[in-house]
């Protein structure tokens, strides 16, 4: 099913604004922080499973490591 997904999340994608100018040791100054809703989207955990017979697996432990987003198509998101 294509998206945008009918029973999606709205997420928030944040995003630096241009930058003010240079701080005194000729840094770039960082921009305002710009919120941008993008409704529509899936976000599913990504989970690790540690090693086979370590003693974690002993106590079947799963760690959420992450997230994936999932967005409708056409929406303007850059990795980091």
């Amino acid at each position: 099913m294509p998206a945008p997904y009918p029973y999606g999340e709205t997420v928030v994608r944040l995003r630096r604004g241009e930058s003010p100018g240079r701080d005194p040791r000729g840094q770039p100054i960082p921009g305002p922080l710009v919120e941008t809703n993008r409704p529509g989207c899936v976000v599913t955990p990504r989970a690790e499973t540690p090693a086979v017979g370590g003693p974690e697996q002993t106590g079947r432990d799963t760690v959420i490591v992450g997230y994936t987003v999932y967005t409708p198509s056409g929406s303007d998101v850059l990795t980091t």
